[in-house]
């Protein structure tokens, strides 16, 4: 039994039968044990069928040892990726963060550069106010009313009014010209007239004659250079009115200025804040009676867009407050929808406050 294989003691073990009820104890157990040779040869012709291995059973642990290796490498392989990976993520994750970082900063450079180019703007235009109003004159508002009111004093206006009364006056000179000619006119008839009748002597005659047409030549003269007067009178009056409508434009632009700069004054927009942390507020372009209209930059699209915002005032009623706002997402749903190179793109609507919503505009 020394020599036999594991396999071999394990064939015959299953061979032995149960003893447990046989009488006897060992004696009749070793009696009817056969012997090792025919229990080996019993295993042998048992007709089963076993799988030939070594002696010492090296053939498995060969092959797990081959698996083992095998699941090793992959291991180290999926552990050498999950590391790559892992470097990966974090090298994208710190270029995210400096991109992010650099374009932090350069959108807050840009919205400082933007700011800085609207005050020195609003300051341009403050000085220019300043300046305007006394070359323009000052708006006296009527009581009550922004539309209403009047204009005082001002250089230019003094000038045109010195001009209108010059020419006044050579018109009225020019009057008295005429009639002058008229009555030259009617002498130089009444000698004509004299000439053509009887006279006392051939020398009487003469004489009348030679008056007659000196006469003549000085109404002509006199004629021509009324004509040429009438004409630079004209021609003054023509550069008058031109000056007169340039200074009622002029005073429009400047009352529009004028009522930006006071608007801007009063504005809750006035400290250049960023709406909905994407559109830099600048200067305010106009005003209506219940929007107003700013200059803005796009920081995510990079341009510049106008922002118009409608403010619901404390002093509507519910029935007013409800018919603006309904009239307002109208007029912006309908706006939405309009695509024509003479009319100004909406991009879209958004909320700011309870009371207040704005519209993005194209800015052109």
């Amino acid at each position: 039994e020394q020599g036999q294989s594991p396999l071999i003691k394990e064939i015959a073990a299953d061979d032995v039968p149960d003893c447990s009820d046989l009488e006897g104890g060992e004696d009749a157990t070793s009696q009817q044990q056969p012997p090792s040779g025919r229990r080996q040869r019993n295993g042998r012709g048992s007709g089963e069928r076993r799988p030939a291995q070594d002696d010492d059973g090296s053939g498995d642990r060969d092959d797990d040892d081959g698996c083992s290796h095998d699941m090793e490498e992959l291991r180290k392989q999926t552990d050498e990726l999950h590391r790559q990976l892992a470097e990966e993520r974090a090298r994208r994750e710190d270029l995210e963060r400096t991109w992010s970082s650099r374009l932090e900063s350069s959108a807050t450079a840009l919205r400082r550069a933007l700011v800085a180019a609207a005050k020195v703007e609003r300051d341009e235009l403050r000085a220019q106010v300043v300046r305007d109003s006394t070359r323009l004159g000052y708006w006296r508002a009527g009581i009550g009313s922004d539309y209403g009111g009047s204009w005082e004093g001002g250089t230019l206006e003094e000038e045109i009014k010195g001009e209108r009364r010059r020419l006044d006056n050579d018109k009225q000179s020019l009057d008295r010209e005429r009639r002058k000619l008229a009555q030259m006119r009617r002498r130089a008839k009444n000698a004509a007239a004299t000439t053509d009748g009887d006279a006392e002597d051939a020398e009487d005659g003469d004489d009348a004659a030679d008056n007659g047409e000196q006469l003549d030549e000085e109404v002509f003269e006199l004629r021509e250079l009324l004509a040429l007067r009438s004409s630079f009178l004209a021609n003054a009056e023509r550069c008058l009115r031109e000056s007169e409508q340039k200074l009622a434009a002029d005073r429009l632009l400047h009352l529009r200025r004028l009522k930006i700069v006071r608007a801007l004054d009063n504005s809750q927009l006035r400290a250049y804040p960023v709406v909905k942390n994407r559109y830099q507020i600048l200067n305010l372009v106009g005003r209506g009676g219940f929007s107003e209209v700013y200059k803005a930059y796009d920081t995510v699209d990079g341009m510049f867009c106008g922002v118009k915002i409608h403010t619901v005032t404390r002093d509507m009623g519910d029935e007013q407050r409800e018919s603006y706002i309904r009239h307002a997402i109208r007029e912006s749903e309908i706006h939405k929808q309009l695509l024509h190179p003479r009319i100004v793109r909406m991009y879209h609507r958004f909320c700011i406050d309870a009371n207040t919503f704005a519209t993005v505009l194209e800015y052109c």
